[in-house]
């Protein structure tokens, strides 16, 4: 199974639902025919954290879900992610684990 984890700007940015999600379906298309591709996608974090919840509380459960694809699994960049301080920190992070690193086309 190869698991995909979505990377982009979050904070700050009021579009990052329909981003991440548009991301999500992407990432699916990239992928078609590849058999078992689970995308991972932080913006659903959101779902699941308790009301008032840090960027650096945000930022360890993102650093988790990292670990689950170190080893085999892929960073797939959004556009805008130089601008965001989260998304610098998962690249960082995944060129120290070797993940494999992708970036979205621009203007997708």
């Amino acid at each position: 199974m190869t698991r995909i984890y979505l990377s982009g700007p979050i904070k700050g940015n009021t579009d990052y639902i329909e981003d991440f999600d548009k991301a999500e379906e992407d990432v699916y298309n990239l992928f078609s025919g590849t058999d078992n591709v689970t995308v991972i996608n932080p913006a659903g974090l959101r779902y699941v954290m308790p009301d008032g919840a840090t960027w650096d509380e945000y930022m360890k459960m993102c650093i988790g879900l990292l670990d689950l694809i170190a080893g085999d699994g892929i960073v797939y960049m959004l556009p805008g992610w130089r601008k965001s301080p989260g998304a610098c920190v998962e690249y960082g992070y995944a060129l120290a684990h070797d993940i494999r690193i992708i970036q979205a086309e621009r203007g997708k």
